[in-house]
């Protein structure tokens, strides 16, 4: 059917679910996309993702990404711009950010973000060339947030599953004896 996005052919991706594309049409729904894998490659390869807590140095940088990630989504929204053409560019592997971690909290933080992301792939707005309709922004915005207050949650107060005998995986550092 015209106008369509594919869901299957993209070399090297998976799909997560049937109707689901793997490329877009516009290209700020493609800097979204890359900036969202950016953002959970962050979350799950950090310090704090191996353990229940955050570290100041971490916390400060993710919330810098979530920062330029509204930012751009913000500029997205606020003007269109027609091209005049008819492209597709090849989002992220989404499939690939799914990595489990210690820590729940970028878990819960990492699922609403690819939520954002696959809404916006399936959205009107990733089959226009330029921009972020109102509604699909403010269904956006409203997951980053969030996945935002995820972190924030869990950085501000202190989680009673931090304890040494209820972790699951072994100790980071190993007491002395």
């Amino acid at each position: 059917m015209a106008g369509e996005l594919p869901t299957e052919g993209c070399e090297g991706h998976q799909i997560v679910a049937p109707g689901v594309p793997c490329a877009t049409n516009n290209l700020c729904v493609l800097g979204i996309d890359e900036r969202i894998w950016r953002i959970t490659q962050e979350l799950t390869k950090n310090v704090s993702a191996r353990v229940t807590a955050f570290s100041a140095d971490d916390k400060e940088r993710i919330d810098s990404y979530y920062a330029s990630l509204l930012s751009f989504a913000d500029n997205a929204g606020s003007d269109f711009l027609d091209l005049h053409y008819l492209a597709e560019f090849t989002l992220t592997d989404i499939v690939g950010a799914q990595v489990p971690v210690e820590n729940e909290a970028i878990n819960a933080a990492v699922q609403y973000l690819l939520g954002a992301d696959i809404n916006l792939r399936i959205s009107q707005s990733s089959r226009i060339n330029d921009g972020i309709l109102p509604t699909d922004l403010d269904d956006f915005t409203t997951a980053v947030e969030k996945s935002k207050r995820m972190v924030d949650s869990a950085y501000d107060n202190f989680n009673p599953m931090d304890m040494p005998q209820s972790n699951p995986r072994r100790q980071v550092v190993n007491p002395t004896r």
